[in-house]
């Protein structure tokens, strides 16, 4: 009984997770006591070599310890491979990445981390996209405040 019990759970889990996936839009995606981080998503030019690509952006302030942006592909639901891995404050306070069309699974893992105090990996925030979301769309994320 307990394991059609976990089964049933964990396909409905499944369905949840793939029903979620969603798009980056502007705006903040976390604005609490601890950290405030904005993303502008903009759409690039139909006729421009990164219309077929996603291009990420990653922004902070000086004195600010690193952060980054991890983006995972996802089959069956649940997170496979690291696409990329981008990080600021190690060789400056903005870092950017390309990601072409063919690399990204139809659904994808978005994760924001920073450097934490007493971890060396503390992740602020998740979410599962569209893959194709952000083909043709330069997603620029700012780490206002830590």
């Amino acid at each position: 009984m307990k394991k059609l019990l976990f089964v049933a759970l964990t396909g409905l889990m499944l369905q949840v997770n793939w029903a979620g996936a969603q798009e980056l839009v502007t705006g903040d995606l976390l604005n609490n006591s601890d950290d405030r981080v904005s993303c502008t998503v903009e759409k690039v030019p139909e006729n421009s070599p990164q219309s077929k690509q996603a291009t990420f952006v990653l922004k902070m302030r000086q004195g600010m310890w690193w952060k980054a942006i991890v983006l995972n592909s996802m089959v069956s639901g649940k997170e496979a491979s690291k696409i990329f891995e981008i990080r600021t404050g190690d060789h400056g306070l903005e870092a950017t990445i390309s990601v072409e069309e063919d690399d990204l699974t139809p659904h994808v893992m978005f994760i924001l981390a920073k450097g934490g105090k007493l971890s060396l990996w503390d992740e602020r925030y998740r979410k599962m996209l569209k893959g194709s979301s952000l083909v043709g769309k330069k997603i620029t994320i700012d780490w206002i405040r830590n």
